[in-house]
């Protein structure tokens, strides 16, 4: 008898079970959806890291007002115009000094006895982060450059900006060199410009040598 009752109570459920039963599939399907979406971002964001990490990123140090200075004082900005995050930025100056003397309002440099001044160890700027078109204002200021010494005044007439990154996706380091001329106003010493204006005098060569590399 209570067998009996039971196949007919079972009989009588049997859709409720059977809606359960597809309830539960159905909850079953999303949690392997949901789960194959996550291995699928997983291997998309892989995917991207591996893409990114064969891409080289790209700054620049652009002069403002022309390279025009006031005092001694001139402006640039260091941007990240590549397409990858970049962190840990240093930025170190360098210097070549020159002898000078005063003569009226100007001053008298022989850039052709140019001397290296105290190599810098410690970076002058530092910038966590730089995400693509991010720039930062960076200032040069070369007063503080100016020396005096036994065989008399050195005057800072050429500088190698030093800038140090890493690639955030995997950390890779890179560096960006400059050279500069210093005058009444900042000159790229790679422009087409100064090339025109300074031509290939031997000293200007070396120069360029010494600042573009390790020195």
């Amino acid at each position: 008898m209570a067998r009996i009752q039971v196949r007919k109570w079972l009989e009588e459920n049997k859709i409720w079970f059977e809606t359960v039963a597809a309830a539960l599939i159905s909850i079953m399907a999303i949690i392997v959806a949901f789960a194959q979406l996550s291995v699928m971002e997983k291997q998309s964001l892989i995917a991207e890291r591996q893409f990114q990490s064969g891409i080289d990123p790209s700054i620049s140090i652009e002069l403002m007002d022309i390279g025009m200075g006031k005092n001694g004082i001139y402006n640039l900005k260091i941007k990240n115009n590549g397409a990858l995050d970049i962190c840990d930025v240093a930025i170190y100056e360098n210097y070549l000094n020159c002898p000078f003397e005063q003569k009226g309002s100007h001053l008298a440099i022989d850039s052709k006895s140019f001397s290296i001044s105290g190599i810098s160890t410690l970076p002058m700027k530092q910038v966590p982060l730089l995400k693509p078109d991010d720039e930062v204002p960076y200032t040069i200021d070369i007063k503080k450059h100016i020396a005096e010494t036994t065989e008399g005044t050195l005057y800072p007439c050429f500088l190698r900006l030093r800038v140090d990154y890493r690639k955030k996706v995997d950390g890779k380091p890179y560096q960006k060199l400059a050279a500069y001329g210093i005058s009444n106003i900042l000159f790229d010493l790679e422009s087409e410009g100064s090339r025109a204006m300074l031509g290939n005098q031997p000293h200007i060569a070396r120069v360029r040598e010494l600042l573009l590399n390790n020195f």
